[in-house]
């Protein structure tokens, strides 16, 4: 590190380009104010890295005074990492596939965001702004029902259909719709309670839901889906 810093001119630059350099490594991203995130212990550190005297705030208000000098020590600084820049067209439509079969597993947004931002680090891609990667993490809700229906569709045969739009109809003989019916669940152990309980399990069996393939869905999202239903 020490042999690529010393190639900069300038003490401000080389200071400067060490945070950058330690930042992006450790964290996989820059924030554009991370001068004014720097303390007092982390300057005295590098400082002292660098074999200079004392740490002195004016190192990082002389940094970067051109758009230009800022720009190209980045590139070098991600050269040096073997980083590289988030491209969306490139990089947005590989991390939807990848956050999908995260999200058949586990569909958590916040939970997400954080294996995304760790998955970016790791691939050594510095990372966009947070609000792009929110973005795109809120929008794989949808996603993942698309993706559900799609592994499921070779179930959806038009005789299936058709019995799956009646249980969302109203039945005169419960009295109440075939969901609703399916979803109420057993308040006693009473003979009237069990024999409810195996009607149910009857149904289930008529419309044959036990030969049902559903090893294309992860566990946790048949338990999302129950959740939901």
């Amino acid at each position: 590190d020490k042999i690529f810093v010393n190639g900069f001119n300038g003490v401000a630059n080389r200071f400067c380009i060490s945070i950058q350099l330690c930042l992006i490594r450790y964290f996989g991203f820059l924030e554009d104010d991370w001068k004014t995130l720097i303390v007092e212990n982390i300057g005295e550190f590098i400082a002292s890295q660098l074999g200079m005297t004392e740490f002195e705030k004016k190192l990082l208000n002389d940094y970067g005074q051109r758009a230009m000098s800022r720009s190209f020590h980045i590139q070098q600084i991600l050269k040096y990492l073997q980083y590289r820049r988030w491209e969306p067209i490139l990089d947005e439509p590989a991390i939807e596939k990848w956050l999908i079969e995260r999200g058949m597993e586990h569909d958590n947004e916040r939970w997400l965001l954080d294996k995304l931002c760790q998955k970016l680090h790791y691939d050594k891609i510095l990372r966009p702004a947070i609000g792009t990667l929110e973005r795109i993490v809120g929008s794989i809700s949808e996603r993942l029902n698309e993706e559900t229906y799609y592994r499921l569709m070779f179930l959806l045969t038009p005789d299936l259909q058709e019995k799956l739009d009646k249980i969302l109809a109203f039945d005169k003989a419960l009295k109440m719709p075939t969901h609703r019916w399916l979803c109420l669940q057993p308040t006693s152990n009473t003979a009237k309670s069990i024999n409810q309980t195996l009607d149910k399990v009857a149904y289930l069996q008529e419309i044959k839901v036990p030969t049902w393939d559903l090893s294309a869905i992860p566990i946790n999202r048949k338990k999302r889906l129950a959740n939901i239903v």
